[in-house]
């Protein structure tokens, strides 16, 4: 990867944030001098990574509600989300959907539910109310019709997330919303926690956004953002836990 998934520029001397990540220690995390986004860099982009989550659940050696267990405080959170932004019967398509957790529940909410995943294995869990779209839905012959799009801790997993974007908007109907949700990288404990910094970044994250990167992003994927803004996803103690014991909480 030679120039910035970001702006495009040619990395010519990048400022190194990380030298290398949790699971890989020959790939680092550079910030573009150009416009300031963080990413991996990586030599090969063929090359694609998944989280170990993801690679747990491809051989099969994963427990179904352990992952739910694990998603069910943001799943809630995120259909509280969406029954404020539009109503039911609303039609709503969820790309990267992993399990279906999400748009499972929000079918019984009375919306009527579409997802995109390229996970077969965590594809064959989605539930039958749920109707399975294409990932390459940009070769549809008319636009996409759902009133709102989302896409939980999806972009950032992205090799070409200005592409993409640019792809989506295209096939969309006028007037449909998207919800985009990533991690932040102005994260407070990435600068009081050596473990925590060391633990945040990981070679699945090809892009770390923060408020002002996501905007650029919007912007050049042709997309008019009306609202950015900051969730809390983690408590007092997991905040306590990396400063104090250097570890996240058991």
């Amino acid at each position: 990867m030679k120039h910035c998934r970001l702006c495009q520029s040619l990395l010519r001397s990048p400022v190194i944030v990380a030298e290398s990540v949790r699971d890989s220690k020959n790939q680092k995390v550079i910030q573009c001098q150009t416009c300031g986004h963080v990413q991996l860099l990586r030599e090969n982009p063929k090359v694609v990574s998944t989280s170990s989550l993801s690679q747990a659940a491809e051989r099969g050696g994963w427990d179904l509600n352990h992952f739910w267990d694990v998603e069910k405080h943001d799943t809630y959170r995120r259909i509280s989300l969406i029954k404020r932004i539009i109503p039911p019967p609303a039609k709503v398509l969820d790309i990267g959907t992993g399990f279906g957790f999400f748009v499972g529940l929000l079918t019984e909410h009375g919306y009527s539910c579409a997802s995109t995943e390229t996970n077969k294995t965590k594809l064959a869990y989605v539930p039958k109310s749920v109707t399975i779209i294409p990932p390459d839905f940009g070769n549809a012959d008319k636009p996409l019709d759902f009133e709102i799009v989302t896409m939980f801790h999806m972009l950032e997993h992205l090799e070409e997330p200005v592409a993409f974007l640019d792809l989506l908007r295209e096939s969309v109907k006028s007037g449909c919303r998207i919800v985009i949700e990533v991690p932040n990288r102005d994260d407070l404990l990435l600068r009081e926690s050596r473990p925590y910094f060391e633990f945040y970044w990981q070679k699945s994250h090809l892009s770390y956004f923060n408020r002002e990167s996501l905007a650029d992003l919007i912007c050049r994927g042709g997309l008019r953002s009306s609202e950015i803004f900051s969730i809390q996803r983690y408590g007092l103690l997991n905040l306590m836990s990396w400063i104090i014991k250097w570890e996240a909480p058991n």
